[in-house]
């Protein structure tokens, strides 16, 4: 069993899979709408658009990773895109999908995570094999979302929102894992899976602040970044799941490696 499609397979997560896969033995494939898109040495590209359920190709592969997903478009993609894609299978030949959710889908009413949790009840009915992953959020979203985008030229003062606790995982790890799961086969059932330690967004941005060497005062806000849907799910504590630790690229880890 070697035939392995992903989906998203140009997105963060989906690339260092991509790198994963073909350490591992594999030749993947990526189902992709990017038609100018030239894939790298050792896999191939299959044309189509999730969202456009005539442009998808028969698809007849052993093992399909699902990570195509878009916050700003997720009832196309995340919920119609996996009908789509389960509509155009080969069922006599799929012996696994592994879908890629997040922590915390069945407990909020966010409409990301809503339309998630959507996708996950249609691979559930398909009655194909199936294996959901439920992630935390990786370091990078954190970095870039909360706090690196919160910089204002000129201050002396670092504002983040007051309250937010991650649990993150680097791409790496969550690829690791994610192999495992490969190998394993499927489970037909839902897998939760967080980085390997919780920290606040103070502690978090205090040490990107030590990397890069700047004195800035955090300073927590509350007021109008508590009307922050998003916000409220990261204060609420179900992006969590201490349990489930995984991993060994800590926040810390990631900061000193990253390029800034």
């Amino acid at each position: 069993m070697n035939r392995v499609l992903v989906t998203g397979g140009t997105g963060n997560l989906g690339r260092v899979i991509i790198q994963a896969l073909v350490r591992h033995g594999y030749h993947p494939t990526i189902l992709s709408n990017k038609t100018n898109y030239i894939p790298p040495t050792g896999h191939t590209i299959l044309f189509g658009d999730l969202t456009e359920k005539q442009s998808l190709p028969d698809i007849n592969t052993d093992v399909i990773i699902h990570c195509a997903s878009n916050p700003m478009d997720s009832e196309n993609v995340d919920v119609k895109g996996t009908e789509h894609l389960i509509g155009a299978i080969h069922k006599d030949s799929l012996r696994h999908m592994i879908y890629i959710s997040i922590v915390g889908v069945d407990k909020s009413s966010f409409s990301y995570y809503t339309h998630k949790r959507k996708a996950e009840n249609i691979i559930e009915n398909s009655k194909i094999p199936y294996t959901i992953l439920r992630l935390t959020q990786f370091h990078d979203f954190v970095f870039h979302q909360m706090i690196y985008n919160l910089q204002y030229e000129g201050s002396l003062e670092f504002k983040i929102p007051k309250g937010l606790e991650f649990q993150s995982i680097d791409h790496k790890d969550a690829a690791k894992f994610i192999m495992e799961l490969v190998e394993k086969g499927p489970l037909n059932s839902t897998v939760t899976l967080g980085g390997p330690e919780i920290l606040s967004l103070k502690v978090m941005t205090e040490i990107y602040l030590k990397q890069i060497k700047k004195d800035y005062k955090v300073i927590e806000l509350s007021g109008n970044m508590e009307d922050n849907e998003l916000h409220g799910i990261f204060r609420s504590g179900i992006n969590l799941c201490p349990e489930h630790r995984y991993g060994s690229i800590r926040w810390t880890d990631f900061i000193a490696n990253k390029t800034i």
